[in-house]
C-alpha cells in the first residue's frame, strides 16, 4: 500500500485543519465526521481484519481507515466493490469485498442492539413509497 495515498487521505479529511471542511466530508461520506470516527473506532478495535498486516511478499496491506472508507463508500453510494478502487483507496477487489463484510458485521454487532431494529410494515411501506 502506498503510504502517500494514506497521507493524502488523512490530510484531506482527518487532520485538525483538513483540506475539505466538515460540510464536504458530510456530503461525501453521508454522515458527520465525529460519527464516522466513532464507528471506525468501534469496528476496528473489535475485528482483527482491520489490523494492518503484511502479505506473503512482506508488502504492507491496507490501513484500517482505508478499509472502513471502502465499506462506507459502498454503503453510502450503493456502489460495487470495484468502484471503490480510486485515487485514495488503492485496494484490491477481494479486499473491498472483505471490508464491506467485516464492516457491516462489526456495525451490527456493536451498534445493532442500540440503534438497529427489525423492519415493520409501516417502515417498509414508507420506504417503498419514497421517491
Amino acid at each position: 500500500m502506498c503510504v502517500g495515498n494514506v497521507r493524502k487521505l488523512v490530510k484531506d479529511y482527518f487532520i485538525n485543519e483538513p483540506l475539505y471542511p466538515e460540510n464536504i466530508f458530510r456530503q461525501r461520506f453521508h454522515m458527520h465526521k465525529h460519527i464516522f470516527l466513532r464507528i471506525v473506532e468501534s469496528v476496528t478495535t473489535e475485528d482483527e481484519f482491520f489490523t494492518q498486516k503484511s502479505d506473503a511478499t512482506r508488502r504492507m496491506g491496507a490501513y484500517a481507515l482505508q478499509k472502513c472508507i471502502a465499506a462506507i463508500r459502498m454503503l453510502a453510494y450503493g456502489s460495487s466493490f470495484d468502484a471503490n478502487i480510486d485515487e485514495y483507496l488503492k485496494i484490491a477487489l477481494s479486499t473491498a469485498r472483505k471490508c464491506l463484510l467485516h464492516f457491516v458485521e462489526g456495525v451490527v454487532a456493536r451498534f445493532g442492539p442500540e440503534y438497529l431494529r427489525e423492519a415493520n410494515q409501516n417502515g417498509i411501506e414508507h420506504l417503498l413509497h419514497e421517491e
